[in-house]
């Protein structure tokens, strides 16, 4: 179908928790041009508020936006997250040994 968009995205549900992805499929068939500026504009104002909360000055009372410099491919593109892996101290120092170092100290160990 040539009117049919595939993506992914990633959704972290809470903070520190890894993120799920989901595979999106769009099918565009029938949707009018009124239909799409529709959701272009759930789209720019969502982005609007989402920067007018991260600034120090206030709302602003007007705002003219250019439609074309809303558009940016990039945030549909899906990032590789890994949760961060946190290590003991002592976990973290066995890590740094080579693998003759920990034999080593396995026989020590068993030995008693």
């Amino acid at each position: 179908m040539i009117n049919t968009d595939v993506f992914s995205i990633l959704t972290q549900r809470k903070k520190g928790q890894s993120h799920h992805e989901t595979k999106v499929v769009i099918y565009w068939d029938g949707v009018t041009e009124q239909q799409l500026k529709i959701m272009a504009r759930a789209y720019i104002v969502h982005v609007l508020q989402s920067q007018w909360k991260h600034v120090e000055k206030t709302v602003p009372e007007h705002c003219k936006v250019q439609a074309t410099e809303m558009v940016h491919m990039e945030i549909f593109i899906p990032r590789e997250y890994k949760v961060k892996e946190k290590l003991s101290p002592l976990d973290e120092w066995i890590k740094q040994l080579d693998p003759a170092d920990v034999q080593g100290l396995l026989k020590q160990l068993q030995a008693g």
